[in-house]
């Protein structure tokens, strides 16, 4: 059974191209500016994580609502689904922010306003699925997290567990494009 219309998962995806993504630029500029257009530090580390705060904070707040309903509740993949709308919102807003998209007939392609995004990395492509697949992972480690913890003793360990994954893997996507590794052509 389906919890979640087509109406929230597009009003997820909406809130995170406009809203997350707003509050991302506000935070994350003035650290841009002070720290530099090439500090690796604020681009591989700073940045992922202030964008996986700010785009999980619907999903706290949901899941929040959701662990308070006892006659319908979400299960943690429609969690997951959401973070998912939220991270490819973002993900388009990124995308169109910074230039990135367009049709490719050579070898390497540039980042895709479509997902999975692939780029040339040391001779090889490589594919990843960018904030969608972050902000969804955050998501279903905060729906098994706090939906069923009540169900397994250690199910709270998904939300830390969570939020690392996806702070790992954006972190080492935005490192290896800032060092040249796999940079968008």
């Amino acid at each position: 059974m389906r919890t979640f219309t087509w109406r929230v998962y597009l009003g997820a995806g909406l809130t995170g191209m406009l809203a997350v993504s707003a509050l991302v630029r506000m935070v994350n500029v003035p650290l841009y500016n002070h720290f530099g257009a090439d500090s690796v530090l604020e681009g591989a580390a700073i940045s992922p994580a202030i964008e996986e705060v700010f785009m999980s904070l619907l999903l706290v707040l949901i899941v929040w609502l959701a662990a308070r309903r006892r006659e319908v509740r979400p299960s943690a993949v429609d969690i997951g689904l959401l973070g998912m709308w939220i991270g490819a919102g973002f993900g388009l807003y990124e995308d169109a922010m910074f230039g990135r998209g367009d049709t490719h007939f050579g070898d390497a392609a540039r980042f895709s306003v479509l997902f999975p995004m692939e780029s040339k990395a040391g001779g090889l492509s490589q594919v990843g699925a960018g904030h969608l697949l972050y902000t969804g992972v955050v998501g279903l480690g905060l729906g098994v997290g706090v939906l069923y913890r009540r169900r397994w003793r250690f199910a709270w360990l998904a939300v830390p567990a969570g939020y690392f994954v996806a702070f790992a893997e954006h972190a080492s996507w935005n490192g290896k494009a800032m060092t040249g590794d796999a940079a968008p052509s």
